[in-house]
């Protein structure tokens, strides 16, 4: 879709978009501003980030606001200069959903996408042929059998946080884990003590078990820990326990 700002950029002079340009903001005000939180009909397309990226050399920030993204933008973001400071993402009003994250190379290593409302994720599709090392997927609507993705990377796969993960309703999968060294596990409220046991049985490196607001567990969970070298782990409102952090010495059975 060609938009206006494609043709105002394919017309800026040269003097005006040099090779010394460092900061470059598009913005979109709102005429209301009871408007002002919600996105515009103008969108930020390829041509634009093609042009800029060719132009701007030297570039060092890129502020969007109020505009549409489109994914031939993002797939173009790639070509930006290196110069670019600090690399960093903030979205308030970007939906993420799986189309967009099949774009993500197969040399990821590192994945964290929590991003609550904006997250419109209901499976691990696009993870399929990559070997993270660790992965953060907070409150997404991932079901049980999503997890046969992760089993694929087992052997990379160190880190993973599926806080609030709440259609996760059996982590027999997790168990095959083998890698992992944390897991963050709060607020999934179907999770049953037959998942950590298994868990503490097949993932005989982890160290760091998060358990918050795990309601349907018992303190025969921590039974499991006697196969694993756990060093902290965290424990809020299980059943009628009291809040339990604690350490111990790092040992195997």
């Amino acid at each position: 879709m060609d938009d206006a700002m494609t043709t105002v950029f394919s017309y800026l002079s040269p003097r005006l978009c040099s090779r010394r340009l460092k900061r470059v903001a598009f913005r979109v005000s709102a005429v209301n501003e009871k408007y002002s939180i919600f996105s515009s009909e103008h969108h930020l397309t390829k041509p634009v980030v093609d042009a800029l990226a060719a132009t701007a050399t030297a570039l060092q920030s890129v502020v969007i606001d109020r505009m549409i993204v489109t994914i031939g933008a993002v797939e173009a973001f790639c070509q930006l200069p290196p110069t670019l400071e600090g690399r960093g993402w903030t979205f308030d009003h970007f939906v993420l959903d799986e189309t967009l994250l099949q774009l993500l190379p197969s040399t990821l290593r590192d994945l964290s996408i929590s991003a609550g409302g904006s997250l419109k994720i209901t499976n691990l599709h696009f993870l399929r042929g990559k070997m993270l090392e660790s992965l953060a997927i907070q409150r997404s609507f991932i079901s049980s059998a999503d997890l046969a993705v992760l089993v694929d990377m087992a052997a990379t796969l160190t880190t993973l946080d599926l806080t609030s993960c709440i259609n996760i309703s059996d982590g027999t999968l997790l168990s095959k884990l083998y890698s992992l060294r944390s897991l963050y596990l709060g607020n999934n409220r179907e999770l049953s003590d037959e998942t950590v046991l298994g868990v503490c049985a097949g993932c005989p490196r982890l160290q760091r078990l998060s358990l918050d607001n795990c309601a349907m567990l018992s303190p025969m969970s921590l039974l499991g820990l006697e196969f694993v070298q756990v060093n902290v782990v965290k424990v809020q409102s299980i059943g009628s326990w009291e809040r339990i952090l604690f350490r111990k010495d790092v040992h195997t059975r």
